[in-house]
Parts: C-alpha cells; structure tokens; sequence
C-alpha cells in the first residue's frame, strides 16, 4: 500500500465528454504493445526511500523528520474527487473546509486558508481560494500523477504562506526525461449520488531530444443527492426538499498542452493550460426566499453560482554544471492570468481577478565535507482585485521577495536539517496606505536511527506569517460566511513556535509511524465578532491573540497474510486529534473532531479489493457562537480489475461505493455545515489505465 501516513440544469450535449471519449479510444488503438509497462519506479519501492519532490533536495521520506504523507497510484485513483480538499479529507492530520461540491482546501494540523499552501508542480495554484472559502482551488483533481502531503511549517522552503503545511499535486506537464515511446493515463467513470461523468486523458511522447505533452479533462454532475433534509438552522421556516442540496451542481473543463527539450546534462520545459469550473454555492438567502406585501412568498430567485477561469503559463528548467561548486541550478515559474464572476442568477454579482507570477531559482552546491545542501530566491507579483456587491476586499498589488539557505548532514546514524529564510512583502491598495513587512523563518531537524528500520525525528522552528490582504483591508459584506468583515493594516506578523516528535518504523510485514507536536503561535490572527451589524449582518473584526495548537497523528500497516499466487491480504489503521486554543482558553472555531479508521485489503496483480471504515467524533469544543457538530461514521468499499494485461493497454474496471450506511454527516470544520452535509450513499464505476 502506498498511502502512510443548484445551476440552472437544462438537457444538453457534453461535447467535451465525447471528444475526450474519442481521444480515449485513439489512444488505446494507437499505443504499442511494448509501452504498457507501468512506470513503477516509486511505485514499488519502499515507502520510506520515495523521493518528496516538495523539499529543497528531494529527500526521500525517512529523511524528513516532520509528518509526510505521499498519494500516488491506486491510493490516489481510489481517493478521486471532485477537489483537492475531499480527496485528502481522510489523510492524516488533513481535512477538508468543504464548501459544497466545487470548493474544498485542505486543512492541516487545524489551519487552513492563508496558512496552507497548495501547489501544481511545486508553483502555487495562483488563484484566490485563501480569500473565501467559497472560492475554488484552481486545479482538476483528474490530471493529478501525486500528492504529496508535508504536515507542518514548511516555510523554508515555500514562505510564510505555508506555516501550517503544503499540499504539492504533480502533473505530466513538466517532463525531465525522454520517455520509451508514447506513455500516458486516462479515466472515464461517473456517479450515482449526482449522476456525474467525468474523464481524463494525459499522453506524452518524445522525438528526438523533444518531449511533446497534452492533456484534458471534464467533469459534469447535477445536485448531489443526501439522506435527509439539507438546513438544519432551528429559524429556518420555509420547506425544503428532501434528499437533495439545492444548487450543488458542478461542471468542469480543463486542457494543457506544452513540450520540453532534454539534454544530456539540461532540459527545459514550458507548458499552457486552462481551467474552467462553474458551481453552486450555498447561502441562506437563496434558501429563505423573500415574502411579497400580502404575506405570500415570492418566486424563488435562482441560486449564488461562481464562474472560473484560469489560463496559466508554467515552465521550468535544470542545469547540471560538469564542474564547479554548483551542483545543479533549477528555475521553476508560472504566470497566471485568473478571474471568476459571482452570479446571481444570469446576474453578475462580484468580478474577481487575479493576475500573478510566481518564480524562483534553487541552487545545489557541491558537499562540503559531509554537508550538502541548496540556497535559493523566490519572487510572487500579484495584482488582485474585486469589484461588485461582495467585494470586501479592495484591489491590491503585491511584492513579495524571499531568500533561503538550507544544509544537511547525514553522517552515522543521524541526519540533521538546518536552515532559514527571510522574505519581505509590500502590499499597496490601490485606495493607498501600503502595508510593508518582513519575516524571518529557522527550523532545525533532528533523525535518529535507533535500530535496524527504527527511526525517530524531533524538528524545532521558529516561522512567521505576513498577514494577507483580507486580515489586513477587508471592510464589507462576505456573504460567503454570512459575516461584515473589518481588517486591520496594523496587524503585526505572525510568529509560530513548533516542536514536532516523530517515530517511525518500517519492517518487511509491519510498519507504523507516530507523530505528536506543539505550535505555540504569537499574535495568532482570527476573525472575532465585535458584537454589533452592518447590513444586517454580524460584524467580524480581524484581531490577533497568543494560541496553542496540540495534536497527533498515527499510522499503522501490517501485512495479515501472503498468498502463493501472490496475492497480499493488509491491514491499514490511523488516528488523529487535534485542539486549537487562546491563550485564555477559549476554543478556536472550525477545529477538526478526533478521528479513528481503517482499511482491509485483498491485492494481487490483477485484482484489488477494500473495505474502509472511518468514525469522525462529536465536536464540542466550540468557540463562541459556533454550533457543535455530531459525529458519523464513513463506510466505503472498492474493487477494481485488470480485465487484460495482453491487449494494447492493460484497461482496469474499477467500482467504489461511499458512505454506505446513507449518514447525514456535516464536516465542523465547514462554514456551511448546518446548509449542506456530505453528499449521501453514493456508487462510482468506470476504466482506467497506464501506459
């Protein structure tokens, strides 16, 4: 196993579904016999000795102390979903902020927004889902070849946008090396819960020193369906529908095409995509309706929905000196060019843009005498702004410029990590009054190896947020969350003390990892009601107060039984908690519930099978004015089946069943929890393959 650790919906043609189909089948016709083989190189290596492409040097996960998880594979295929946030909901210490079917971050370790950053091939995805958690994270889940998952301050490496974790997706866009022939992978399935279809074609091919890349997606579904009744607020008078959440219906479309020259000691690659998703959002209004003069309520006006757009342009390069200090140099960018429209009905409500570019350089250098390690420079340009009703936020422009030196030892039983970065940032409203900051970010990490695959890691650091545009300029309506938000640009920046215990081991049949930590934040920035409305609404303050955040995390995985054909029979469990609190004890809002679960599992080389099981406890550590959520139990199972391994492509048929005992289950760490659950029992089925 390689994991550890409603729109207005009229009949009509799905173009993008038939061409994709078409695509599918040009490709399974055109592959030779000889490129089936699966590129397997980390796929059936030993967890611990994958490479994490996230970290400055590529460490493999045994030299990173911090928690780690890495999705690849059929762990990935298994978890599929509509956004980054539902596909990681279940990973340890992750969860999801679940705004509906078209919008979901991850949550890590409690922190999420602004402090989780999240990434396509190690750039940020340039978009503006930390502003409102109604907004999209713009990335298709279907066109993901990884996960990987870094729990904790990873600041060196990314700034202080990821003082809480990283979420890192790879792509096929960005090649490195030649491939044998044409490769690629593809996915046509759909639902049952919302009668969704959905498909992904990624191919790549090289001639000569050229690697040539193309890639698509699409995904359409209509209202997810649910066990019972959508709001539970106790004013809420007007009826509602059963089993279903209005106005949840997502489609979605994505293309990139690019190509790179590889040499013998360089390569450089560019490449062009484009995402588009359009999708409901849930909001109390658009269910209470309005009453006319004589009592009678009006016609019901159609629903809040969020139109996307994204065209982005990414590249990346490496050289390998054959001498000198410099081990290697790798530059890495994209420019994004992102807006989406809030509508409603046919009406635009709020125009968002963003255009942004995000670069860096990194520099290996040579061991010094047993120390290796990188330096680097990282520069994001950003002008965002938002004009209409929601428009809380003003337009904004933003400088920031980060350097960073990072070093390594690995000398006997124990590898050490210590580095730094300073960055700086200038945001400048376009209404005036600029905000200039600096930060200063140190960790140091410890691994020892105690015993033969016995391992364990202790890492402290020091890490600092500069506060993001919203905690600094907002001042208006943020329908989203039902809030009249108020920033404050004399919001100092963000200290985090972390400490982080770790221990892991990984033998032939049994393997486990535990990991406890302690962030102790400074002047920890959180929304904060001040007591009063504007516009009808209750009026939030962004305020800053010391913090604590304390939590575990842990992994167990044992083979149970072998079987001569080779087939393996195992068995995955996991736990994890976590409480965030002010210094003066009171909750924080929107923590994550202690969660328990685990998996049984038949594989063998043609056939997979599971059962998955999930409890997510009762939350009652609340903050003010914040309801308690009851907890629930997920139930799911999978199986999947080459169907032919001497055709042209081996085609896997694979059917996964959710939430097979229909709960009503609500996530806490939601804001609209009590307007929308989980999506009911739900059955997916469709084909796959690599090659």
């Amino acid at each position: 196993m390689q994991q550890i650790h409603s729109l207005p919906r009229t009949p009509r043609r799905r173009p993008y579904a038939t061409c994709l189909s078409a695509a599918v089948g040009a490709a399974l016709i055109l592959t030779h016999a000889a490129a089936m083989a699966q590129d397997e190189d980390d796929e059936d290596r030993p967890i611990d000795e994958v490479e994490v492409v996230a970290t400055l040097l590529d460490n493999t996960i045994d030299e990173i102390a911090q928690g780690v998880t890495v999705l690849q594979g059929d762990d990935l295929e298994r978890l599929m979903s509509n956004t980054i946030g539902e596909v990681l909901a279940l990973t340890p210490g992750v969860t999801s902020s679940d705004f509906g079917a078209g919008a979901s971050r991850p949550v890590i370790r409690g922190l999420g927004g602004a402090r989780v950053r999240v990434q396509e091939d190690g750039i940020s995805t340039l978009d503006v889902s930390t502003i409102s958690v109604d907004h999209a994270v713009a990335l298709e889940p279907l066109l993901m070849d990884r996960v990987e998952v870094l729990r904790g301050p990873a600041t060196l490496a990314y700034g202080s946008g990821a003082v809480g974790g990283i979420v890192n997706t790879i792509t096929m866009r960005l090649p490195d090396e030649v491939p044998e022939g044409l490769e690629g992978r593809f996915r046509l399935g759909g639902n049952t819960v919302a009668n969704e279809t959905s498909g992904a074609l990624a191919l790549r091919g090289g001639i000569g020193q050229i690697v040539l890349q193309v890639d698509a997606s699409v995904r359409d579904q209509d209202d997810y369906d649910i066990p019972g009744f959508a709001i539970t607020l106790d004013d809420f008078e007007e009826e509602q529908e059963r089993g279903t959440v209005a106005n949840s219906a997502l489609e979605s479309h994505a293309f990139g095409g690019g190509l790179s020259w590889i040499g013998e000691r360089a390569y450089f690659g560019v490449n062009v995509s484009t995402f588009n998703t359009t999708y409901g959002v849930q909001t109390i209004e658009e269910e209470e309706g309005e009453e006319g003069e004589e009592g009678e309520e009006e016609e019901e006006e159609e629903g809040i929905s969020i139109d996307l757009e994204q065209t982005r342009i990414d590249f990346k390069g490496e050289i390998e000196p054959a001498d000198g200090f410099i081990s290697k140099v790798e530059l890495r960018g994209a420019y994004n060019d992102y807006d989406h429209v809030e509508l409603e009905g046919d009406e635009i409500g709020t125009t968002f843009a963003n255009e942004a570019f995000e670069g860096r350089v990194d520099i290996a250098h040579q061991p010094i005498g047993n120390w290796v390690g990188s330096f680097g420079v990282q520069l994001d340009l950003r002008e965002f702004s938002a004009v209409g009703a929601e428009a809380f936020v003003p337009p904004v422009e933003t400088t920031n410029v980060g350097v960073y030196l990072v070093e390594e030892l690995d000398v006997n039983d124990w590898f050490f990590s210590i580095g730094g970065r300073f960055e700086t940032q200038d945001q400048e409203p376009v209404a005036g009054g600029s905000v200039d900051d600096t930060a200063f970010s140190a960790s140091v990490s410890a691994i020892r190896t105690i015993a033969e695959d016995h391992r364990i890691g202790l890492t402290l650091s020091r890490s600092q947020r500069l506060p993001s545009a919203e905690e600094l300029f907002s001042d208006g309506p943020h329908l989203a969350t039902s809030t009249f938000e108020i920033g404050d640009p004399d919001l100092d920046v963000e200290t985090s003390n972390h400490v982080e215990l770790s221990w892991r081991y990984g033998g032939e049949r049994i393997g486990f990892a535990a990991t406890a930590y302690l962030t102790d934040f400074e002047d920890f920035i959180f929304l904060r009601e001040r007591g009063d409305t504007e516009d009808g609404l209750p009026v939030f303050v962004w305020t800053q107060a010391d913090a604590e955040f304390v939590g575990f995390e842990a992994e167990f995985t044992a083979t149970l039984a072998e079987f001569s054909q080779g087939g393996d029979f195992d068995l995955s469990l996991f736990a994890d908690a976590v409480s965030g609190e002010l210094s003066g004890g009171e909750d924080l809002p929107r923590i994550s519930p202690a969660r328990v679960g685990g998996r049984l599992e038949y594989h063998d080389r043609r056939l997979t099978t599971g059962l998955d099981i999930a409890h997510i406890f009762d939350q009652d550590n609340v903050a003010p004015f914040e309801t308690q959520t009851d907890g629930y139990t997920m139930l799911n199972a999978d199986v999947s089946l080459v169907l032919s391994e001497d055709g042209l492509v081996p085609v896997e048929v694979f059917v996964r069943a959710t939430n097979l005992l229909d709960e009503e289950a609500r996530r806490h760490t939601s804001f609209i929890k009590d307007l929308a659950p989980l999506p009911g029992r739900n059955y997916s089925i469709g084909l796959r393959g690599r090659f």
